[in-house]
């Protein structure tokens, strides 16, 4: 049956088809940065909004320090 909407009345079947894909892949890059610590928030995802957020994150964290003597449970105590 003929679309009285469109001009050849024809009716579209191919955008379906292209909806999903676009979520899927937003899905898989914000999966992939979890295990780094980062999460996106915001659309487009760009490899400049990635590097950012990874880079942000890195700059966030605070460098691990070796345990000073201090630290120790003896107090740094040598026997």
């Amino acid at each position: 049956m003929p679309s009285p909407v469109t001009p050849f009345g024809v009716r579209g079947v191919g955008e379906v088809g292209t909806i999903p894909p676009g979520a899927a892949v937003a899905n898989a890059v914000c999966d992939a940065l979890a295990d780094h610590g980062v999460e996106l928030t915001a659309l487009p995802i760009t490899p400049e909004a990635i590097w950012s957020a990874l880079a942000g994150r890195v700059a966030a964290r605070e460098p691990e320090l070796a345990p000073t003597p201090a630290d120790l449970p003896d107090g740094g105590v040598e026997y």
